[in-house]
């Protein structure tokens, strides 16, 4: 997607933090990603301790995955008020919502994701839009004390009765 969108016309710079999952045949190798890196495509950045470092570095948070539980790495984007694009697959629909926090694409669609990376690129003033309803939506229906709260409150339907 990076490749195609500077192709088009519209350089964007993606950064890849994180190291290669080596436990899962179809994640990709460190060869790939140092390769990618040395073509320009991709800053690599590896292992990072402190993930408010990369989000300060960073306009979007991009999740192309091919499934998720509910995303941890899109919840800490959000909450640095950085807007979110993601597969549209489970998991990703409960934090990115289409026009308000972010975009999704379907999974594998290259010509989408780079569809979306162009679209943040070029309008700004949109993509900080959705990094603030990003923020928003974090402090409303994610943040600890709600969490917290419907957890008990699950907990109080199942065990009627139960203490609290």
């Amino acid at each position: 997607a990076a490749r195609r969108a500077t192709r088009a016309g519209t350089p964007v710079k993606v950064v890849l933090a994180g190291a290669p999952d080596t436990g899962n045949p179809t994640a990709m190798t460190e060869a790939e990603l140092r390769a990618w890196a040395a073509e320009g495509l991709v800053d690599w950045w590896g292992f990072q301790t402190d993930v408010r470092k990369v989000w300060a570095a960073a306009h979007v948070a991009a999740l192309p995955s091919s499934g998720e539980g509910l995303p941890k790495a899109l919840l800490e984007a959000a909450s640095c008020r950085r807007a979110l694009l993601a597969t549209d697959v489970a998991g990703n629909r409960e934090v990115v919502l289409p026009g308000e926090t972010g975009l999704r694409v379907a999974y594998q669609d290259v010509a989408g994701l780079t569809d979306a990376l162009v679209r943040f690129a070029r309008e700004p003033e949109w993509r900080r839009r959705m990094a603030q309803q990003a923020r928003t939506l974090v402090e409303t229906a994610f943040s600890e004390g709600v969490v917290v709260r419907e957890t008990l409150d699950l907990y109080r339907k199942l065990a009627p009765g139960a203490a609290a």
